[in-house]
């Protein structure tokens, strides 16, 4: 994605779309906020260029829908389909948008592919926009999965907050031209891999190991029980003892 200045070309000022162009900078500019890229010039560029692409996308989706509405007779109006709720695609697995590499697209959710961008706010387009640029670019950078446990969005961004690739390499988010090799490869390690199966063992109970305790408590009760009044003297050494502890501690 070419991030020079001579590259982002934003439509012309109309004070009918400014706030809603302003809506969706501001929800991109979050977006990329929570992506922890830090740098202020390379996240406004990234910015305005996923809100010129989301712009782009949805004019030429007005095109073509008013292309058959305009061929069609009077009479007979192109039915608009209602546009209910509209919802952010969910995260698709990145091998999925990995099939599609040279086309550069991802799939949508259902939530949006019955309609078209024409009907869709623009603030939600630009997210929608944000999120196949980011699927596509980690899709690139992460090595293929196995087809059981495919990579998904998910392990892309905690990889890449564990290699803490946005503010080590600013301006290599989203901009593979300024990616160094070692961030490749720094992203690929931090990936969180799922350990072996559960093993189910059995633990057979054994008796704890006290040591020589307890036949030196057996040998000193044997002899107390012998000598009755050593036991008895004990008994009344440890209670007078207990008395002048609990005068001491009552007068100090």
């Amino acid at each position: 994605m070419d991030l020079s200045l001579e590259a982002i070309k934003l439509p012309d000022w109309d004070p009918a779309s400014a706030s809603e162009w302003d809506e969706a900078f501001e929800k991109v500019e979050n977006y990329l906020l929570a992506c922890r890229v830090a740098s202020r010039l390379h996240r406004a560029r990234l910015t305005a260029v996923i809100v010129q692409r989301a712009i782009e996308r949805r004019d030429k989706s007005r095109g073509q829908m008013a292309a058959p509405a305009a061929a069609a007779p009077a009479s007979a109006p192109a039915a608009v389909p209602s546009l209910g709720k509209t919802e952010v695609p969910a995260f698709q697995p990145l091998e999925k948008a990995a099939v599609g590499r040279q086309s550069a697209t991802v799939s949508h959710s259902p939530s949006t592919i019955n309609h078209p961008p024409a009907l869709i706010p623009l603030a939600t387009l630009a997210i929608e926009e944000a999120r196949e640029l980011v699927a596509n670019w980690l899709a690139n950078l992460l090595p293929a999965g196995s087809g059981a446990h495919p990579f998904t969005l998910a392990d892309g961004f905690l990889a890449l907050y564990l290699c803490d690739g946005p503010m080590r390499w600013p301006a290599a988010f989203l901009n593979p031209q300024r990616a160094p090799p070692d961030f490749a490869e720094t992203l690929r390690s931090r990936i969180v891999k799922t350990g072996p199966e559960l093993e189910i063992s059995n633990m057979v109970p054994r008796q704890i190991d006290l040591g020589l305790l307890p036949d030196l408590a057996e040998s000193a009760f044997d002899t107390l029980d012998r000598f009755p009044l050593i036991k008895t003297l004990l008994v009344w050494a440890l209670f007078i003892a207990g008395l002048i502890f609990l005068f001491w501690y009552t007068r100090r």
